[in-house]
C-alpha cells in the first residue's frame, strides 16, 4: 500500500509511520522509540527539568505556596530559583531588565504552567501544593519518568504559540519528534538550523501554505522554526546546544546547533 512506502523527505519512513510520529509520538506504534532509562546525570543537561525539580522541591519542603494575586510565583521564590543558576538570561544578568515576576523570566512561568497540566502541581484557593504524583517522584526519584511527563506534556498539551505571536501557531511544534530524530541523525559536530529547517519542511510543506500575512507583519518560517522549536524548545530541553549562546543570533533566524548527550541517549 503507498500509505506503508518509504519516502525520501520524510528520511525513509512511510506516511503510516509519519502519522504516528506526529499524532502519536509516545505512542506504542510510533516508530521512534525514546529510552526509558536516562540516568540522573543526563538530566543534567535539562534546564526544564531542573528547574521543575528545583521548584517542586521548595513546595515540597514548605507544605504550599501563596501565589500573587494574579497567580504567578511569589518574587522571592522566583529569584532564589533563578539565583541557583540552572538558566541564565543575559538580559537579566546584564541588569537591562529585572526580575521581578515569573513572566520576566519565560522558562519558568512555562514550568509553572506545565507542572499544573502534568499533573505535580495542583492550585486551590491560590495556592500551589504538591500532587501525590509529585510526592512520589521526590519520595521514589523516579526522574527518567518525571523527565518523559514534562516532555510528554510539554509536546502535546502546551501550546508553543503561547510564547510568542506568529500567526501560524502549527510550526516547530507538529512534527517536533520528527526534528529532533533529524538533528540526532547528524554527527555531533555544528551545524546551521537552515539545514534542519530544510529537512523539517521538505517533510511539512503544508506550514508553508498556512503562513498568514497580515498588513505591515510578513513572518520567515525559518525564523518561526528558530524561535519555537530550538531556542524555546530543543534548548529548554537540553537537546541541543549553540554555537555561541547569543540570542543576537535569533534576529536572521538562522544560527549553528549540535545535538546533546542527553538527546542521544533520549533515542539508544
Amino acid at each position: 500500500m503507498l500509505n506503508d512506502q518509504s519516502i525520501d523527505d520524510f528520511s525513509g519512513f512511510s506516511p503510516s509511520q509519519m502519522h504516528q510520529i506526529i499524532y502519536f509520538p509516545f505512542g506504542k506504534d510510533c516508530p521512534i522509540k525514546l529510552s526509558e532509562n536516562l540516568a540522573q546525570k543526563d538530566l543534567k543537561l535539562c534546564p526544564v527539568f531542573n528547574i521543575a525539580l528545583e521548584l517542586i522541591t521548595i513546595i515540597d519542603e514548605s507544605k504550599a505556596i501563596k501565589l500573587t494575586a494574579i497567580g504567578n510565583l511569589p518574587g522571592k521564590i522566583v529569584k532564589h530559583i533563578y539565583n541557583q543558576g540552572l538558566f541564565p538570561d543575559k538580559m537579566i544578568d546584564k541588569g537591562l531588565y529585572k526580575l521581578r515576576s515569573e513572566t520576566d523570566w519565560i522558562i519558568l512561568h512555562n514550568i509553572h504552567i506545565l507542572l499544573r497540566l502534568s499533573g505535580i502541581l495542583r492550585k486551590n484557593h491560590n495556592k500551589i501544593t504538591l500532587t501525590k504524583r509529585g510526592e512520589c517522584f521526590l519520595k521514589d526519584v523516579n526522574y527518567t519518568e518525571m523527565f518523559i511527563l514534562l516532555l510528554e506534556n510539554y509536546s502535546m498539551k502546551f501550546n508553543w504559540a503561547y510564547n510568542d505571536a506568529f500567526t501560524n501557531e502549527d510550526i516547530g511544534q507538529i512534527g517536533f519528534l520528527y526534528l529532533l530524530y533529524v538533528i540526532n541523525n547528524v554527527n555531533s559536530k555544528f551545524k546551521s538550523t537552515s539545514y534542519f529547517a530544510d529537512a523539517y519542511f521538505r517533510a511539512f510543506p503544508i506550514l508553508l501554505n498556512n503562513m498568514k500575512q497580515e498588513p505591515f507583519k510578513t513572518e520567515n518560517p525559518n525564523f518561526v522554526l528558530s524561535v519555537r522549536f530550538f531556542d524555546r524548545f530543543a534548548k529548554w530541553f537540553g537537546f541541543i546546544e549553540f554555537e555561541k549562546d547569543d540570542k543576537l543570533l535569533l534576529i536572521n533566524g538562522n544560527f549553528k546547533i549540535r545535538k546533546t548527550s542527553l538527546l542521544s541517549k533520549l533515542f539508544s
